[in-house]
């Protein structure tokens, strides 16, 4: 009987070890992958400096199809205490274009720095340069 107890109580622990575990690491991996969508976005497609708005807004421009658009980030709150990642993207002739990325149930604010924006997440701080190679050169094309 006393084995049972026992053993009742280790099984118990460790299903609630395992929760946690789960929990924890798909609160990382959200993270990750909110972070690492936003850096592969402006590393592959960013062609100007990041334009710091606010802890919840910045923008970029970007050339697709040989046409240069705006793109802006922004985290927008919602009433269940979780966030989405509003992408928008401006082109020619005032076509706007909308992605969202989420809902996720993480902490996320964009910082300023003199060379640095930085993605600040409950798993930690994330650097993203304000500014990237010449991408003219790069590309060959003329961004002007």
């Amino acid at each position: 009987m006393e084995i049972t107890f026992s053993s009742f109580f280790i099984f118990d622990a460790t299903i609630d070890w395992y929760t946690e575990l789960k929990k924890d690491y798909s609160q990382s991996l959200s993270s990750f992958h909110v972070i690492n969508y936003i850096r592969h976005d402006f590393y592959n497609r960013g062609i100007s400096e990041i334009h710091f708005i606010n802890s919840k807004r910045f923008f970029f421009y970007e050339i697709v199809d040989g046409k240069k658009k705006k793109v802006t980030y922004r985290i927008l709150n919602t009433k269940d205490d979780t966030i989405l990642i509003k992408r928008e993207v401006s082109g020619t002739r005032g076509k706007k274009g909308v992605n969202y990325l989420g809902p996720y149930k993480m902490e996320l604010e964009f910082e300023n720095s003199k060379d640095f924006v930085i993605l600040k997440s409950s798993i930690g701080n994330f650097i993203l340069p304000k500014s990237i190679s010449n991408k003219e050169f790069i590309l060959g094309i003329n961004l002007k």
